[in-house]
């Protein structure tokens, strides 16, 4: 199954929005997210974030957080409530 939408995320005080494309089958999880504003891009690369797995979305990230993570975890946790509709 393929779904694509629109997101809104908080970082830094301000609001962007990403477009997000998910494929979920039996056994893989794949995300590409997309951040449109490219004052973001010296923490993202080209303004994309790709993630596949085997269990699902891990949204923990352990340990001191860099700003590219943090911005990363803002993004991540905006498609969360996308997750179970």
């Amino acid at each position: 199954m393929i779904r694509v939408f629109t997101t809104s995320f908080e970082f830094q005080g301000r609001t962007y929005s990403s477009m997000v494309q998910m494929t979920i089958d039996k056994s893989d999880f794949a995300m590409q997210i997309s951040v449109e504003d490219p004052s973001l891009y010296s923490l993202l690369p080209d303004g994309k974030i790709s993630y596949t797995s085997k269990s699902g979305l891990k949204t923990n990230i352990e340990g001191k957080k860099l700003q590219a993570q943090e911005l990363v975890g803002s993004v991540v946790r905006s498609v969360e409530k996308h997750l179970y509709m």
